[in-house]
């Protein structure tokens, strides 16, 4: 693997932490994920499947939506290298 082509992120995508996970009731369900986007403690719901959440989901990741729509998630330290802020 340590001789694979290297690869750095392009996308700007939008994203929030995870501060509460719904429960789904099957695989089929959607899986209602509650972040808080600025970092001031107010709450959205970010709605989606369980297999592009890979069901693995947790409390302090990122929910991520990206520009094709796609949606998913990442783990906080994961995230936080391979992305930076982009300034208004």
């Amino acid at each position: 693997m340590t001789d694979w082509p290297q690869y750095e992120s392009h996308k700007i995508v939008r994203a929030a932490k995870i501060v509460s996970i719904g429960e789904s009731t099957s695989e089929d369900t959607v899986r209602v994920l509650i972040v808080d986007p600025h970092g001031d403690g107010t709450r959205e719901p970010f709605e989606c499947s369980q297999a592009s959440m890979h069901a693995a989901a947790q409390v302090g990741w990122y929910a991520i939506t990206y520009p094709d729509g796609f949606r998913s998630a990442s783990p906080s330290d994961r995230f936080e290298e391979g992305y930076t802020p982009v300034q208004p």
